[in-house]
């Protein structure tokens, strides 16, 4: 079996059990989806874009909620979500739905309901490009080892923390897809060299990325990195310096251009391109200064909704005992890495470039995630790291490289037979936290 049948395995499965997650899932029971379906809702009505903080996502770029207008503005998106008055204070022994549902909501879904199963099959889809992304960065990035591209996939696939944001009505699958296939283009220009079409690419995709949601601002410095590698053998050259700035800014310039109906909008209403006043308004504002523990908080929720926290504001936990192995786990993944990375040869420059870039992506969306967390409360959500969550899945695929290397498996198993192992340990993970826990706790 080939590497393609095999990923084409892992995003069928990811298909199926992100369906079900978007199917099983109550309507407005996951992270912001209330607040999106109003957005949305206004745009499909008005034909406009909100202005002001009555429509408390209207902070947010509009591409994710046009495309979720345009899928369901014909149904009449009526207003359906009845807020559950019993859900606060919240307490393990209490309701942990924040809404009502009654029978509008069940199937054959109208009006209301099937435009927010529209846009969840939506936010399926894109979770799938970014599947797709996470497997191609893996293979190309490290083409002697089609295991880690195969294991990234099949990982996010089967991954609850991914299923639940992708099963729902939320604008960070979106930047999770352009932020996958930017980074790909990246990829891609380190290995194959400059080209006015790959620069003009990534800029689009950097634009599209940003009418998604500005968190993916934080893979635009990468452009310089990818850009400067394919000339840094002629670094003495000032001619080949000078060919990398125009393209670096070829590509900011590009990606500016396209966004740039929000941010000209956003500079004559609030006063600056990315509508910060705006976003002051509609968030909980922090009032202290982001200090450790501040930083411990924002690990520690970073960590559990990564690998699975439910509900309309991640009141569903797994048991203590899952988040105990998933840092076990975290801390071999971090092992196999480092033995993978340690036990190359000296690597060229190409490869340097590329591990930069692989470093550099969620290293820089986490600075983004800081940086917000000095203005806002909330921001403990691990979907707000998925502008890199395709290369944080190669990262996992790396370490479970490394410890078939450190065990002297790699020889012995074909990469086909790796990503579907991956893939069925992962999916039987993705089922029982479905049926036992989340079902459970929202039905």
């Amino acid at each position: 079996m080939n590497a393609r049948r095999t990923f084409l395995i892992s995003l069928t499965v990811y298909l199926i059990l992100a369906g079900l997650v978007s199917v099983m899932t109550p309507l407005g029971e996951a992270p912001d989806e209330a607040d999106h379906y109003a957005y949305a809702r206004y745009i499909a009505l008005h034909h406009a874009l909100p202005q002001g903080p009555e429509v408390t996502q209207g902070k947010h770029p509009p591409l994710y909620h046009t495309l979720a207008a345009l899928a369901g503005g014909w149904t009449g998106m009526g207003l359906f979500l009845q807020p559950n008055p019993d859900v606060f204070p919240i307490r393990t022994d209490g309701p942990a739905n924040f809404f009502i549902h009654g029978p509008e909501e069940g199937f054959p879904w109208r009006d209301g309901p099937l435009a927010f199963h529209l846009a969840r099959l939506l936010s399926v889809l894109l979770g799938g490009a970014t599947l797709w992304g996470a497997w191609r960065i893996g293979a190309e990035a490290f083409p002697r080892h089609p295991e880690i591209g195969l294991m990234a996939a099949a990982f996010l696939a089967g991954l609850p923390g991914y299923l639940y944001i992708s099963g729902a009505m939320n604008n960070d699958n979106a930047v999770g897809a352009f932020g996958a296939l930017a980074l790909l283009i990246m990829v891609r220009i380190i290995r194959q060299g400059l080209s006015l079409h790959r620069t003009l690419a990534l800029g689009i995709v950097f634009g599209l990325g940003l009418l998604s949601k500005v968190g993916m601002l934080s893979l635009w410095p990468l452009a310089a990195l990818a850009l400067i590698a394919p000339i840094w053998p002629q670094r003495h050259q000032v001619e080949a310096w000078g060919q990398a700035g125009l393209h670096v800014l070829a590509a900011w310039g590009m990606g500016l251009l396209v966004a740039s109906p929000w941010l000209l909008r956003n500079w004559r209403l609030y006063g600056d391109p990315l509508g910060w006043g705006l976003v002051r308004q509609t968030v909980d504002l922090r009032e202290g200064p982001v200090d450790l523990a501040v930083l411990f908080w924002l690990g520690k929720g970073l960590f559990t909704y990564f690998w699975g926290r439910f509900g309309a504001i991640g009141q569903i936990f797994l048991p203590g005992w899952a988040y105990l192995l998933a840092g076990l786990l975290s801390l071999a993944l971090l092992t196999g890495i480092l033995y993978f990375l340690v036990r190359r040869p000296s690597p060229a420059p190409p490869q340097v470039f590329l591990i930069l870039l692989l470093v550099g992506a969620p290293a820089l969306t986490l600075a983004g995630v800081i940086r917000y967390t000095a203005i806002a409360l909330g921001t403990d959500q691990a979907r707000l790291m998925w502008p890199s969550i395709a290369v944080i899945g190669v990262w996992v695929g790396v370490g479970l490289a490394g410890w078939l290397e450190m065990l002297g498996l790699t020889s012995r198993l074909r990469a086909w037979t790796l990503g579907l192992g991956m893939l069925i340990a992962a999916s039987l993970v993705a089922l029982a936290t479905l049926f036992l826990l989340v079902r459970p706790a929202l039905w």
